[in-house]
């Protein structure tokens, strides 16, 4: 499977300021590449890498379905934010002498979209780690290779396992470590 992937891998040095470890996808749609940091290749055995990698092209997988649903959440955003600077700025046009003002209003408005806006799109990137999650179990069919990188990746970067529900829902980009390691160790593989 590996072999038809056609994607471009960066090494990132990152041992000499940091102990993180990372591997992420990024690029446009049709030209990713995946970044590897030197510390996650120095941490983890070859299977956990290749479960991680394997995590990363669930992405590219997921990306067409995703990002058009953070452009519509970040369209509707921008809308509630000319909207709430509307009102605050009572419904008139901005003036001259009251540019500071509209500025506050602008802030101010942002700010209270954004938070309330989060947890949508928290929930759009915590499916994509699920499913990028499942997508490495079913390519690498080896659940004890995704729950090993998972844990040592948390711990060197001092991840928790849990968090309050408030921070979850409003913060979380990732599901929980604790559901994200029973993910695997419940995963059958296939028996082909």
């Amino acid at each position: 499977v590996l072999d038809s992937v056609d994607i471009t891998f960066l090494v990132e040095d990152r041992s000499k300021r940091s102990e993180s470890v990372n591997m992420y996808m990024t690029g446009r749609m049709g030209r990713e590449y995946v970044v590897v940091t030197d510390t996650l290749l120095d941490r983890l055995t070859p299977d956990e890498v290749a479960a991680v990698f394997a995590h990363e092209l669930g992405h590219k997988i997921t990306r067409p379905v995703t990002i058009p649903l953070n452009m519509a959440i970040g369209f509707c955003k921008m809308l509630l934010i000319f909207y709430l600077v509307h009102l605050l700025h009572r419904r008139r046009a901005i003036a001259e002498t009251s540019r500071l003002q509209a500025l506050m209003h602008i802030l101010l408005s942002i700010q209270i979209v954004s938070q309330l806006v989060s947890p949508f799109s928290h929930a759009i990137y915590r499916y994509q780690e699920r499913t990028s999650d499942a997508y490495s179990l079913e390519l690498t069919q080896d659940p004890q290779a995704l729950r090993g990188a998972l844990v040592k990746v948390a711990a060197a970067n001092l991840e928790p396992w849990e968090v309050p529900g408030w921070v979850y829902y409003t913060n979380a980009s990732h599901p929980l470590l604790r559901d994200r390691v029973r993910m695997a160790d419940t995963f059958a593989p296939s028996s082909d």
